[in-house]
């Protein structure tokens, strides 16, 4: 099987950005890379195939023993990244904020609500920092995305 996905310009200026998080030992703990289910996230959309998330990565903290929680590993607030706070990675203009959906019990396979259009990026803000890019910050637990 081929699909065919819409080209991403690529420009030779790279824009600097900052960590959105703070602290000490944030893991890259999927993406991005090659391997990444980021890279083969397609959402069908207008007609065309895409892959929105295809930079993105799934920050995790860890401490001193490489573990990203303690207590129960169903429970969000177990982890140590939870309730961290977000910051801007540049200037810019926010366009749009998404909150209310419910978060997901941690789980490949467990979802709050299914997966559609509206829900797939979750509880999110998008920032447009300018020269064309745009960040999606997609860690917003449900009611923090003010």
């Amino acid at each position: 099987m081929r699909i065919v996905t819409q080209p991403i310009e690529v420009k030779p200026a790279t824009q600097v950005i900052q960590s959105p998080l703070r602290g000490s030992n944030w893991l890259a703990g999927n993406g991005p890379g090659n391997t990444s289910g980021h890279r083969r996230g397609i959402i069908p959309l207008d007609g065309a195939a895409r892959v929105p998330q295809r930079f993105a990565i799934d920050w995790v903290q860890v401490d001193k023993n490489g573990k990203t929680f303690s207590g129960d590993e169903k429970k969000n607030e177990s982890y140590i990244c939870y309730g961290q706070k977000v910051h801007a990675v540049a200037n810019g203009v926010v366009t749009e904020v998404k909150d209310g959906i419910p978060q997901n019990v941690p789980g490949m396979d467990s979802r709050a609500v299914p997966i559609t259009l509206e829900t797939v990026a979750g509880n999110h803000i998008i920032l447009d920092i300018g020269n064309g890019c745009m960040r999606s910050t997609r860690i917003c637990s449900q009611g923090r995305c003010a």
